[in-house]
């Protein structure tokens, strides 16, 4: 077989072996560097309901291959809730939403972003609050 084939026929095993998603843009920047890869993270896109006296906790994992300093946001709406950086090109973080009487019956949407200085990749998840 050949090695082009056998490539193929590798990325497609480990594509169905259940590595983790990834959600961004994955392309090469215009000046070279490679995106972060957000590999994993939680919970899954269906819209989240919160319910008061309860909470969720969203999560994103991964890396760049180029790059080893990264910085990391979440927002919820326009505000700024957490963030950070990493200086060894891998991420693993997490923030956790509490039920907020004063948005019942809102919805709103929470927003991850890491960045490598020069190319952003993102997540978001849509939220609902019990009114």
């Amino acid at each position: 077989m050949r090695r082009s084939a056998t490539l193929a026929l590798l990325g497609c095993a480990l594509a169905m072996s259940g590595c983790g998603l990834l959600y961004g843009d994955d392309d090469d920047s215009s000046s070279g560097g490679a995106a972060p890869r957000i590999e994993s993270s939680f919970p899954g896109p269906s819209v989240q309901d919160l319910t008061r006296g309860e909470s969720i906790v969203f999560s994103a994992r991964g890396s760049d291959v180029d790059s080893l300093e990264l910085d990391w946001t979440f927002s919820e709406g326009e505000a700024f809730v957490a963030g950070g950086d990493v200086d060894d090109g891998f991420f693993d973080v997490s923030w956790t939403m509490a039920f907020d009487e004063s948005q019942a019956g809102q919805s709103t949407e929470v927003l991850f972003e890491v960045s490598d200085g020069n190319i952003i990749t993102e997540r978001s998840w849509a939220v609902q609050l019990e009114p």
